[in-house]
């Protein structure tokens, strides 16, 4: 597993799977070329839609830019993502990729929203396990799926299964311990997830203190 960094308050760190099993996928096309290191527009909700998105496109061209958070809806009779994440949902926007970010818990859920995606154009799909506001990280969802780590080993798999695309993670260091990310890559590495973005900081710290750095 390839790891590619950079050095700023909120550090992506890329971890790039190149073993062609890739959960009898076959050898998955990253949202960037392969052997550079790609110039990514980070996520943040309620800021990067797609107006804010076609501003950075003209004036910085980044690589790969990401969708704002798709919430998934777990409720069994609406499971799925929203008409108006439908309609932001595309495989790239003005020629640079575009990663579909899927945000909520549970296995069918999250699988559901993934096919949901995928048939409304999305070629790179990212769950966010790294959110640590509100619900997001006291709840199960973004962050606070790092408090049931056991439930992972059922998600990771079957999100892999679904995904034809590229099949990427946002996640914190850890819920409370930043060791925890390093129990994960294992899980991660034999799903078949083609990269990780890293926040080094865990979930409980937010934003606050310096990130950890191992």
């Amino acid at each position: 597993m390839d790891i590619l960094s950079s050095h700023n308050d909120t550090t992506v760190r890329c971890a790039t799977q190149k073993n062609a099993a890739n959960g009898g996928h076959g050898m998955t096309v990253l949202p960037w070329q392969t052997g550079t290191t790609p110039l990514m527009l980070a996520p943040m909700q309620g800021l990067t839609n797609r107006a804010l998105r076609a501003y950075f496109i003209e004036h910085v061209r980044p690589d790969v830019i990401f969708t704002e958070f798709m919430r998934v809806n777990t409720a069994p009779a609406g499971a799925g993502l929203t008409a108006a994440d439908l309609r932001d949902i595309a495989s790239e926007q003005e020629g640079v990729p575009l990663v579909v970010q899927l945000v909520g818990h549970g296995r069918e859920a999250l699988v559901l929203a993934a096919r949901a995606a995928q048939e409304g154009g999305a070629a790179h799909i990212n769950l966010n396990m790294g959110c640590p506001y509100g619900r997001m990280g006291g709840g199960l969802t973004g962050g606070g799926m790092l408090r049931c780590p056991d439930d992972l080993a059922e998600v990771i798999p079957a999100l892999r299964e679904a995904i034809d695309g590229s099949f990427s993670v946002k996640i914190r260091a850890g819920y409370d311990d930043p060791d925890q990310i390093l129990s994960l890559l294992p899980l991660f590495e034999s799903s078949g997830v083609d990269f990780l973005v890293l926040h080094p900081r865990t979930v409980v710290q937010k934003y606050a203190e310096l990130p950890t750095m191992g």
